[in-house]
């Protein structure tokens, strides 16, 4: 080999007959370590547990509408009092200072109203027993203390009196208007058979009177004619109306 390729610094003899060929003086260059290229690259972000200035301002808004959702829902809570509530005559002197403790536990003042009216309803319903409750106000905080109070047989809400109330009403206005109905549709009736001929009114009352005849009673027969006189009458109503839209 020549020198020009390798230069031999020494040769170590071994025992299976192989060599090892040192460069380290002859070539000093190559056994320098290569530069290390920079890699190219996104920089390295690094994570923080700060808080940037929007982020103090949106935590700032944030708090502010939460204190201000609390003092809203506070406010609703204060809106109402026992000054709202529509008190029995048992809780004439009632100082209203010293239920509202009680009342800040109930959920609504429709709540609170049922339940100061079931105290006024186991007042007023032991009333007529052997055992009456002789300290109106004093039972009343047992009561409130307790939160709890079972009311007398029979009782009812406000709101279902209210409900039952308006049914009636309703009730009794569907009566007024069937009946007044019914008037209404026996008038023009009566003044479609008085525009009926002479033939025709005649032929209808004979057979009104046909329909009452088995019966014995004079009353109950005059009452069974009538009705049967009116249904002829709305018969022979109808019948002329579809002539006519013929």
């Amino acid at each position: 080999m020549t020198a020009g390729l390798i230069v031999r610094k020494a040769l170590l003899q071994h025992a299976n007959g192989g060599s090892i060929y040192l460069f380290g003086h002859a070539f000093p260059a190559l056994l320098a370590p290569l530069p290390t290229a920079k890699k190219k690259g996104p920089k390295p972000r690094y994570i923080t547990h700060g808080h940037s200035p929007s982020d103090s301002q949106n935590l700032s808004q944030n708090t502010a509408s939460s204190s201000s959702s609390s003092f809203s829902t506070s406010e609703l809570l204060q809106e109402w009092g026992v000054h709202n509530l529509i008190l029995s005559e048992w809780f004439t002197g009632l100082e209203p200072r010293s239920v509202e403790p009680f009342l800040r536990l109930m959920p609504s003042i429709e709540y609170a109203q049922d339940f100061f009216d079931k105290v006024a309803g186991v007042i007023e319903h032991k009333k007529t027993t052997s055992k009456p409750i002789a300290d109106a106000l004093a039972f009343l905080f047992a009561c409130l203390k307790k939160m709890e109070v079972n009311p007398p047989p029979g009782w009812k809400s406000r709101r279902v009196r209210l409900l039952e109330e308006e049914a009636r009403r309703l009730e009794e206005e569907a009566v007024a208007l069937k009946t007044a109905r019914d008037r209404l549709e026996a008038q023009r009736a009566e003044v479609y058979f008085l525009g009926l001929s002479e033939e025709t009114q005649t032929q209808l009352r004979r057979m009104a009177e046909e329909a009452a005849a088995d019966t014995e009673l004079a009353v109950v027969r005059d009452a069974k004619r009538d009705r049967r006189l009116q249904e002829l009458i709305r018969d022979h109503m109808r019948q002329d109306q579809r002539t006519k839209a013929i």
